[in-house]
């Protein structure tokens, strides 16, 4: 815990009604959330000198890195509103996949992140550098080759297959590739017979009775997750409504684990059916009232503070604060502007 003296707290708190906090328990929270938060992370700050020897050379230190900074950051970046727009903002284009699992995710982040050229975090870097090293054909080559019907995988190299992913492996197996969205001079992207739609699904496989089912891998790089996040059953469930070319009626949702001697692996099964159309009707009919103009309403009590915290958007996002009931796209820059509050000393 990094405590901070009784002058600290006080700009702290300034710092958070500032921002556009009320004090309240959503603040205390969302507080306290920060603080653990900034705890689990080592910050560590670089330093460039020069030597007796006239060379400039690097050394990294850790720093004592508080709340008031995370705050201050945040501050600095509304006050000098160095924001930049998207050139072009084209309301009319079809909806992605991409679009309703971020709209599913949080309506604000979609709104911030079609509205604004954001930054992309190290883990997104990452998970794109890992995305296109073919992870799922690359252990389908080795799985073909593979008695998945024993009772037991004795192969350390394919640890991951266990009683719970087994039954996904063997239909792999025995399943042909139709389609893969990281071959290089293939079709990039699918769009449904109305062209309101646009996706391209990680994988199409035919299965062993001459039916097509999708998957959508995750790569991640924190500790197991126990649930799968509805954003990404709902890029799934996306392609499988919308997606009419391929005719799935099912796919898989596919969680990599990534350990320092390991690999593990969560699969879930995804069925078409009239719930999961109706839900990811739901959503378009959500996107369009907002490419329309309409100002829609943000469900304040959904807020998650473990998702604001770790949301790669949330330097421009003033729904994070419980303060607005509403939302616009473009994403208005009112919901950024700095509070008026008085600092006592």
């Amino acid at each position: 815990m990094r405590y901070l003296s009784l002058k600290q707290e006080k700009f702290r708190d300034f710092l958070f009604l500032k921002l556009g906090f009320k004090e309240g328990e959503h603040l205390n929270r969302y507080r306290e959330y920060l603080e653990a938060l900034i705890d689990l992370k080592d910050y560590k700050k670089e330093f460039t000198f020069t030597d007796r020897n006239n060379k400039d050379k690097q050394i990294t230190i850790e720093v004592d890195f508080t709340i008031v900074d995370w705050l201050v950051d945040e501050l600095n970046f509304r006050e000098g509103r160095s924001w930049k727009k998207k050139a072009t903002i084209n309301i009319a284009k079809a909806t992605s996949a991409t679009d309703l699992a971020n709209f599913s995710f949080c309506p604000a982040s979609f709104s911030i992140s079609n509205t604004f050229e954001t930054e992309r975090t190290k883990n997104m870097e990452e998970g794109t550098l890992q995305h296109e090293k073919f992870h799922l054909l690359k252990w389908k080559e080795k799985i073909e080759i593979l008695d998945l019907d024993k009772t037991e995988i004795t192969d350390r190299e394919v640890s991951f297959i266990d009683k719970e992913t087994k039954d996904f492996f063997k239909e792999l197996k025995y399943s042909k590739v139709v389609y893969s969205g990281h071959q290089e001079n293939g079709t990039s992207f699918f769009f449904n017979k109305a062209k309101t739609f646009v996706g391209q699904p990680d994988y199409v496989f035919k299965n062993s009775n001459g039916n097509n089912f999708i998957v959508e891998e995750k790569l991640k790089f924190n500790k197991e997750e126990t649930i799968f996040f509805v954003n990404n059953k709902v890029q799934l469930a996306a392609y499988l409504i919308e997606l009419e070319e391929f005719n799935a009626n099912y796919g898989y949702l596919v969680y990599w684990y990534y350990y320092s001697n390991s690999l593990k692996c969560k699969v879930v099964k995804i069925t078409k059916n009239e719930v999961v159309g109706n839900f990811i009707n739901n959503i378009f009919k959500q996107i369009d009232l907002l490419k329309e103009g309409t100002v829609i309403e943000f469900d304040t009590s959904k807020l998650n503070i473990n998702k604001c915290l770790n949301c790669s958007v949330r330097k421009w996002c003033g729904h994070k604060s419980g303060n607005y009931n509403d939302l616009s796209f473009p994403y208005s820059d009112s919901y950024m502007k700095l509070f008026y509050v008085k600092y006592e000393k």
